[in-house]
C-alpha cells in the first residue's frame, strides 16, 4: 500500500539537538502525520527486483546557492527530499526500507553514537510492527487514513469491511473514493453528484485508423447492449480535452485498448483523467494490449499471453451483475496472466488455469483508492467467448455511476407457434406430441411464471393430412385450446402483399375468424396476429392494417425484417396507425425443421447456440423477446421443446436473469416503456434495396423516389430552382399536392406517418422510360426540409444516394425578401409593420 508522509524542511534554528532530528523522521515515517508541506518522503511499492532508489529531489537554484555562500550555517542542515522505490521479494524488505531511509535521511547529519543508537531502535521496532500488520486481518483501519475526515474514514472501513463478509459494496466504495497522492486536495476527494441521464462510454484507441479486432468486438457488443459510446484516437493532440473538467462530455465509463495508452498519456494528461473520473465518478478500464512488463501506474505485471484451459470467475466481486460466478468453465481461450502487488485495494476477478493447476488472475479490480477512481485490468483480449463478453458489459455497468443501456435483470420470452395446422403430411404432431407441449407447457411455468405457447392457425388447413393420426393431433390441440394463447393467420395461408385490395384479406380473415368461433379457440380479445411470412407488416403494405383493424381490432403484432433481418441485435420495434409493431426473433427452428439432423448446421449447432451462442444473446440482448417455432418443430423429434428447456437451463445455471412472460398487448407496453424512442413511425427504407424486402414488396408497385432533393432554405430562391429544373426533359419533379403545391414536405411531420405509399404516389411512373432506355431523375422540392432537425436522418434512410441541392443566400438579403412576402400576405396591415418589428416578432407565413 502506497503511504504519502510530509516532513517539514528544518533549519538549524528549529532543530536544535540530533534527537529531534531523529524524533522528527521516526515520528513521520512510522506515524505518517504531516508537520509541514515542503520536505517529502514518499514510499511506493511495486513487484520488481529488491532494490532501493533513493534520491534528493530537492534541486537548489542558482539564488539559493549564493545563500550558503554568504550563510554557511545553513549548509549543515540543508532541505532534502527522498523518493524511495522498493519492491518486496523478501521477508526483510521492509526493514530494508524503513533502515535505509532513517540512514539516508540522518547520515550526513549524525554522528556515529546517534547512528547505532538508530539501528538499534529499527532493529527492534520494525520486526514487532511488520509482525503486527501480517497477523491483522486485510481490513482496512481508520488510522491507515490520518489526512481523511472522521466519517470518511467510517465510510470506507464499513464498505471494505463489508465486502470482505461478501457483502454488494459498489455505492459505498464510489462514495468513498479516495486518493493519497500530494497534488489532491481532501475536500475533493468525495465523490461528486452523479446526473441521473443515461450513461455514454468513451474508447481511447491506437487503431483508430486500421482498426482492429478488439475494438470492433467492442463496438458490436455495445451496439448490441443500446450502449452509447464515442471512439477517439489516442494520437489526437486534443485528447485530454475529452475529459477536461469543464468540457461538457460527460462519460461513465473511459476504456483504453491498451495498456501503452494510458501508461504513455503523461502524468499531467494522467492527474487531468483521474481528476475527471473522481468528479464524474467514472470508471477506468484498461487492456493490456501487447505490452509485457511492469506498469507502474497500474502496480501490475503483465506477462506473457498463454492458452488457459478454465475460467474461473469470483463469486464475490461487486462487478458482477447478469454473469453468475462462482463456477468453472472447462474452454480455451487466450488470455494475459497479470500479477498484482498484495494489497487490500486490488483483488482478482477472473483467474484462468494455464497448466495444470497453475492459476493466474486476468482481470483485476482495482477499487479505486490510489487514484480515487475505480479500475479494472482486463487481461482477456478475445471477446469472442461468451462468458467474457458476459464479464466486460458486466464490468462496465459496474464502473458507470449512470444506467448503460438496459440495466434490469428481467428478460420476457415469448414463443409464438406460427402455422398450427400448416404442414406436409407426415411431419406435422399426433395426439402424443400435443400432451407433450401441455405437460412441458406445466412444466416450464416453474422456471417461467405464467409461461404459455401462442398458436397461430389457418382454418384452411384444419384436418387436411391424409393421416389418421395427424387428424387427431389436430383435433387434440383444438380440445385443449384453452391451455394456450392463440392469434390468427390469413385463412388459406396466403401472403398478404399478394393481395391488392383490403376487401380480399377482410374476407380471409372474416373466414378465419368464424372458424375459430365455431371450434371454440379462445382469441377473440388477444388483439394481436402475425402475417405469413412476415409480408406486409415491413415493408408495410396498407391493406394489411387496415384489415387487422377491421376484423381482428390487431393492436400488437412482430416482424424480423425492421430495419433488416441481421444482424439480429440492430432490430427494432415502431408504432404505425396504432399497431405496436415488436421485434421478432429467430432460433433456427423453421417448418423445414423435423429432426434433429435437419438443424441447420446439426444439432451440435444447436447447442451451440444456446450455449452462449445467438439463441442465448438474443435473450440477454433484449428485454422482450418473441420467438418465432412452427408446427413440424414440435412433433418428430420435438426439437421446439428441446430447445425451449435447454436455453432455460442454461440461462438459470450461468447467469442472474429472471425470465417471465405476459400476453402481446402487455408485451407491447412494456416494451415501449423501456425504448419510447421507437414508439413512433418507422424510418422508411427503400425497398428496392433489401433482397428480402423485395420478396415481400408488392410486385405492382414500383419504388419511384427521387435523386435529387432540394432542401432550402426558404427564401433563396428555391422555387425558381425548381421550375428551371423542370424544364429540363430528363428530370421530372412530383405532382402538386392540394395544400403546398410543388413541395410535398414528406419528411417532416405530420406528413411523414402518412407511410411511404402516400410519398411515391406522387411521382410518376418511370418503367416506360426505363423500358426505351431514356435516363430520367425524379427530384422533389421542399425549403423547409433544411431546419428541421428530423430531416437528416429520415433522408439518410430512405435516400441514402440522393444528391441534396441547398443554396445559401446572405441572410439581409432573406430577411427583406420574408418581409416582402409577409406584405403580400397580410395585405395592407402589414404598411403599419417596418421590417424591424416584422422580424423581431417572428411573423410565421
Amino acid at each position: 500500500m502506497s503511504r504519502a508522509c510530509f516532513l517539514g524542511r528544518h533549519s538549524p534554528h528549529h532543530v536544535r539537538s540530533i534527537r529531534y532530528r531523529l524524533f522528527t523522521v521516526y515520528s513521520a515515517l512510522f506515524s505518517c502525520k504531516p508537520l509541514t508541506d515542503n520536505f517529502r518522503l514518499l514510499v511506493n511499492h511495486q513487484i520488481s527486483s529488491r532494490r532501493l532508489v533513493a534520491r534528493e529531489t530537492h534541486t537548489p537554484t542558482a539564488a539559493s546557492h549564493k545563500r550558503r555562500q554568504t550563510r554557511p550555517h545553513r549548509e549543515k542542515y540543508p532541505g532534502l527530499s527522498v523518493h524511495a522505490h522498493v519492491t518486496m521479494t523478501g521477508k526483510d524488505d521492509d526493514t530494508t526500507l524503513y533502515s535505509a531511509l532513517l540512514l539516508r535521511c540522518l547520515l550526513r547529519h549524525s554522528s556515529r553514537r546517534v547512528l547505532v543508537t538508530l539501528i538499534v531502535i529499527v532493529a527492534v521496532t520494525v520486526p514487532f510492527l511488520l509482525l503486527q500488520m501480517r497477523t491483522q486481518s486485510p481490513i482496512v483501519s481508520g488510522s491507515q487514513y490520518p489526512m481523511l475526515p472522521e466519517d470518511m474514514k467510517k465510510g470506507i472501513v464499513d464498505a471494505f469491511r463489508k465486502e470482505e463478509e461478501g457483502e454488494d459494496t459498489k455505492q459505498q466504495i464510489y462514495n468513498y473514493s479516495f486518493v493519497t497522492d500530494q497534488n489532491y486536495e481532501p475536500d475533493t476527494m468525495a465523490a461528486a453528484s452523479v446526473d441521473a441521464s443515461k450513461g455514454h462510454v468513451l474508447i481511447v484507441t491506437e487503431h483508430f485508423q486500421t482498426g482492429s479486432r478488439l475494438l470492433q468486438q467492442i463496438s458490436v457488443l455495445l451496439d448490441a447492449q443500446r450502449i452509447g459510446y464515442t471512439v477517439v484516437d489516442a494520437k489526437d493532440e486534443k485528447l485530454e480535452h475529452q475529459w477536461q473538467l469543464h468540457s461538457s462530455n460527460i462519460y461513465s465509463v473511459i476504456v483504453f485498448d491498451t495498456v501503452l495508452v494510458y501508461v504513455g498519456l503523461g502524468q499531467s494528461k494522467l492527474h487531468s483523467l483521474h481528476s475527471y473520473c473522481r468528479v464524474q465518478s467514472a470508471g477506468l478500464l484498461v487492456f493490456p494490449g501487447s505490452f509485457i512488463g511492469r506498469v507502474p501506474p497500474l502496480a501490475t505485471m503483465v506477462q506473457k499471453p498463454a492458452t488457459a484451459t478454465t475460467i474461473w470467475v469470483d463469486a464475490k466481486s461487486s462487478l458482477l451483475r447478469v454473469l453468475k460466478g462462482g463456477r468453472t468453465l472447462k474452454t480455451s481461450v487466450e488470455a494475459i496472466p497479470l500479477m498484482m502487488r498484495r494489497s487490500a485495494y486490488y483483488n482478482a476477478v477472473v483467474k484462468v488455469e494455464i497448466k495444470s493447476k497453475v492459476w493466474k488472475s486476468v482481470v483485476i479490480d482495482d477499487r479505486g483508492v490510489q487514484v480515487g477512481a475505480r479500475r479494472v485490468v482486463f487481461g482477456l483480449m478475445d471477446l469472442s467467448l461468451w462468458m467474457v463478453k458476459l464479464l466486460f458489459v458486466d464490468v462496465l455497468r459496474s464502473l458507470s455511476p449512470r444506467p448503460l443501456g438496459y440495466m434490469m435483470l428481467e428478460r420476457k420470452i415469448l414463443v409464438d407457434i406460427d402455422d398450427i395446422f400448416v404442414a406436409k403430411s407426415g411431419t406435422k404432431f399426433v395426439w402424443k406430441d400435443v400432451q407433450a407441449m401441455v405437460d412441458f407447457q406445466d412444466w416450464i411455468q416453474t422456471e417461467i411464471p405464467g409461461f404459455r405457447f401462442n398458436l397461430g392457425l389457418s382454418g384452411w388447413y384444419y384436418l387436411k393430412s391424409s393421416l389418421v393420426s395427424e387428424q387427431d393431433g389436430d383435433r387434440a390441440v383444438v380440445e385443449k385450446a384453452s391451455h394456450f394463447w392463440w392469434f390468427g393467420h390469413i385463412f388459406d395461408h396466403s401472403q398478404p402483399h399478394l393481395h391488392n385490395t383490403t376487401a380480399s384479406l377482410v374476407s380471409l380473415m372474416q373466414q378465419n375468424k368464424q372458424f375459430t368461433r365455431s371450434h371454440n379457440i379462445p382469441i377473440e380479445g388477444n388483439h394481436y396476429s402475425i402475417a405469413p411470412h412476415h409480408s406486409g407488416v415491413y415493408p408495410v403494405h396498407e391493406a394489411l392494417y387496415e384489415a387487422w383493424r377491421h376484423v381482428w381490432d390487431v393492436r400488437v403484432t412482430s416482424t424480423e425484417e425492421y430495419p433488416h433481418l441481421r444482424p439480429a441485435y440492430s432490430r427494432r420495434g415502431f408504432i404505425y396507425k396504432g399497431i405496436s409493431v415488436l421485434p421478432r426473433q429467430t432460433c433456427g427452428l423453421f417448418t423445414h425443421t423435423y429432426m434433429k439432423s435437419d438443424y441447420p448446421g446439426g444439432f451440435d449447432r444447436m447447442v451451440e447456440s444456446v450455449e452462449g451462442g445467438e439463441v442465448f444473446f438474443t435473450i440477454i440482448n433484449s428485454p422482450v423477446a418473441v420467438f418465432m417455432t412452427h408446427l413440424s418443430n414440435y412433433g418428430n423429434d420435438r426439437l421446439a421443446l428441446v430447445w425451449l428447456n435447454m436455453t432455460v437451463q442454461f440461462i438459470k445455471k450461468w447467469t442472474n436473469l429472471r425470465l417471465s412472460t405476459s400476453p402481446p398487448v402487455e408485451l407491447a407496453k412494456y416494451y415501449f416503456s423501456l425504448f419510447p424512442d421507437e414508439a413512433t413511425t418507422p424510418f422508411w427504407q427503400n425497398p428496392c434495396q433489401d433482397k428480402r424486402h423485395v420478396e415481400i414488396w408488392p410486385k405492382h408497385k414500383e419504388c419511384r423516389l427521387p435523386s435529387v432533393v432540394v432542401i432550402g432554405p426558404q427564401k433563396t430562391g428555391t422555387t425558381a430552382l425548381h421550375q428551371f429544373l423542370s424544364l429540363h426533359p430528363e428530370l421530372q419533379s412530383n405532382r402538386l399536392h392540394p395544400t403546398s403545391y410543388e413541395e410535398l414536405q414528406f419528411f417532416r411531420d405530420p406528413n411523414y406517418g402518412n407511410g411511404l405509399d402516400w410519398y411515391m404516389s406522387f411521382f410518376p411512373s418511370t418503367q416506360r422510360r426505363k423500358r426505351s432506355n431514356a435516363s430520367v431523375l425524379l427530384f422533389e422540392k421542399s425549403a423547409n426540409y433544411f431546419d428541421y432537425p428530423l430531416a437528416p436522418k429520415r433522408m439518410s434512410y430512405l435516400l441514402p444516394k440522393a444528391k441534396l441541392i441547398a443554396i445559401l443566400l446572405n441572410p439581409m438579403q432573406r430577411s427583406y425578401s420574408w418581409y416582402q412576402v409577409g406584405r403580400a400576405v397580410y395585405g395592407c396591415l402589414s404598411l403599419f409593420i417596418s421590417l424591424f418589428i416584422f422580424l423581431a416578432q417572428s411573423v410565421d407565413i
